[in-house]
């Protein structure tokens, strides 16, 4: 599952009307790991005022990559200190995934019909551009597997990589109705002194992501 984002500069010329051009070719690549997670929470009621708490009582985990090996890893947790083990799931999977990614293995040799694709090709196939003798054709490969991917210009190569966020790899984490209920307990649990959020809100009581 991939998702490319809406995202182009707008280019001015002189004599002509301005143009809206896609150059986030970076977009293209896509993100190799992805969590979907959702929360379970029971109620408890308080004598002295008579609120009621959601108190988390388990969550379950789902780890999809693009890598067959890693894929669909499911985890599932009931019991107590629900949120450090949260947590503590969280950042096993960001070393695991960091270990993953920081892998940079050669290209493994190109089969008869993958090499003749490569020689007559004349376009890049991600911007679509001829190469030329400046931005020439590159053999782009994925550095975890070592596997062929495509032709590339040299432009291109150097974008399609594993999109970084704070100099760590990328990792979107869809939760179910997070903007209205699993953020407030993530938010709320986040006890890491260093740790940092970044909120897009949609309202005083919703947002629409954070990282």
């Amino acid at each position: 599952m991939s998702a490319t984002s809406i995202t182009a500069d707008k280019i001015s010329d002189s004599g002509k009307d301005d143009v809206l051009k896609f150059t986030k070719f970076y977009y293209h690549f896509p993100v190799p790991f992805v969590i979907y997670a959702d929360f379970e929470c029971f109620l408890e009621k308080s004598d002295a005022d008579h609120s009621v708490m959601h108190v988390p009582s388990g969550f379950c985990a789902l780890m999809v990559s693009i890598f067959e090996e890693h894929d669909y890893k499911l985890h599932c947790y009931s019991g107590k200190n629900v949120m450090d083990e949260f947590y503590n799931y969280m950042n096993q999977e960001e070393q695991r995934i960091r270990t993953i990614l920081n892998q940079n293995n050669a290209m493994i040799e190109l089969t008869e019909d993958q090499n003749i694709c490569h020689k007559i090709a004349t376009v890049c196939g991600t911007c679509k551009k001829e190469f030329t003798a400046i931005n020439f054709k590159m053999r782009h490969h994925c550095h975890v597997t070592g596997r062929y991917i495509g032709q590339v210009c040299q432009s291109c190569n150097l974008q399609l990589k594993c999109r970084t966020w704070n100099n760590e790899f990328f990792v979107p984490c869809f939760f179910h109705n997070s903007s209205a209920y699993d953020s407030h307990l993530i938010i709320k649990y986040l006890h890491k002194k260093e740790s940092k959020i970044t909120v897009t809100p949609s309202n005083t009581e919703q947002s629409i992501g954070f990282g």
